[in-house]
């Protein structure tokens, strides 16, 4: 005898469709997936989960069928019936907490799933490394950003998108766009500095001079004009880019950031006690899930809901002081950045470096 535990059903389309916006700590929410026991799954995503609309079902358009043992606890209907209406891409990491002390599990019991994850996960990732190998999907892989550097954000006005482009070689191949640092902010088109250090990074410091461009669907994307690295590091542009210099220190009140190299020579100071707290804009967020390069190939990135929700401090031009500035785009930007954004806490990614090439 089979009873029915949970079911439903929703008349589609929804005609007219009431699009609806989704909360960021509803994304955040789903970092961390526990089961009963306490054990998690890690989530990361990008934005087809956290910045799309879905449509709103309404009360009367949908059927349900509740004998599950949670019926006894909720109301009846549903608050909200949701329907995204694209693909979500997210990256998850299953039993991600099975050394944790919080477990509610014996010893044995831990040492069962312990073994099995052992046994049956290592396959699962020895296939998709094949598939990669072979020209399929890659695997992506995690890092760290601001453990010990605070990621810090330099963002110039483009005073000239079409020029800016056209002395890059990029006029016929990518669209610029203005977009809002800040949900429900002025749209700008900007070209950023971002410097930064990642955990057990082999390239050392790091800084990437980047704006912004829209995707053959009509999304924002990042594109860099140039990445420089305290250390020797893989560049899909040169292969192998040469160690240039890149400091950034944070001292009392005070952050200091200094870049230099053989195209490149830039130093400020920025008085860290102007801050304010504020919240990153999802457009911008966005546009960095796809990281490409001028000659077009594209790291893709996932991040978890920290991103979204963990306030960074903006600091405004008038608490910038610019030392030296000599960059190849100098003539198409404002000399002092619209704001100076400081990224306070260490962020964690998943990234498929150099995606767009297939293996063989």
């Amino acid at each position: 005898e089979q009873t029915t535990y949970f079911s439903s059903r929703i008349r589609w389309p929804q005609l007219p469709q009431r699009l609806v916006s989704l909360h960021r700590e509803f994304s955040a929410a789903n970092d961390y997936i526990y089961w009963g026991n306490a054990v998690a799954d890690r989530g990361l995503h990008n934005a087809t989960v956290h910045n799309r609309q879905a449509v709103l079902i309404e009360a009367d358009s949908i059927d349900l069928v509740d004998n599950s043992r949670w019926a006894q606890y909720i109301s009846a209907e549903p608050v909200h019936t949701l329907v995204y209406r694209n693909p979500l891409d997210i990256v998850i990491s299953p039993w991600w907490n099975l050394d944790a002390g919080y477990l509610a599990v014996s010893e044995d019991y831990r040492q069962q799933l312990i073994n099995f994850k052992n046994g049956f996960y290592p396959m699962t990732v020895l296939g998709l490394a094949e598939a990669a190998m072979r020209g399929g999907e890659p695997v992506p892989s995690a890092f760290t950003t601001g453990e010990t550097l605070p990621t810090s954000y330099f963002h110039f006005v483009v005073n000239d998108p079409a020029g800016l482009f056209s002395s890059v070689g990029a006029g016929d191949k990518f669209t610029p766009l203005a977009i809002a640092l800040h949900d429900n902010e002025a749209l700008d088109y900007y070209l950023s500095l971002v410097v930064y250090e990642r955990k057990d990074d082999p390239c050392g410091f790091g800084a990437e001079w980047v704006t912004y461009v829209l995707t053959d669907n009509g999304r924002p994307k990042t594109l860099q004009l140039d990445t420089l690295g305290s250390d020797a590091c893989l560049d899909p542009v040169s292969l192998l880019g040469l160690p240039s210099v890149v400091e950034l220190e944070a001292g009392g009140e005070q952050l200091y950031m200094r870049l230099s190299s053989p195209f490149v020579r830039f130093a400020a100071r920025v008085d860290v006690t102007r801050g304010e707290d504020v919240l990153l804009g999802l457009d911008w967020v966005e546009a960095g899930d796809q990281v490409c390069s001028l000659n077009g190939i594209c790291d893709s990135f996932f991040y978890d809901g920290q991103l979204l929700v963990e306030h960074v401090m903006r600091i405004d031009a008038g608490a910038v002081t610019i030392d030296e500035f000599d960059t190849p785009w100098s003539e198409f930007i404002q000399t002092r950045p619209a704001e100076v954004v400081i990224q306070k806490t260490a962020a964690t990614f998943g990234t498929n470096p150099w995606k767009n090439v297939p293996a063989f």
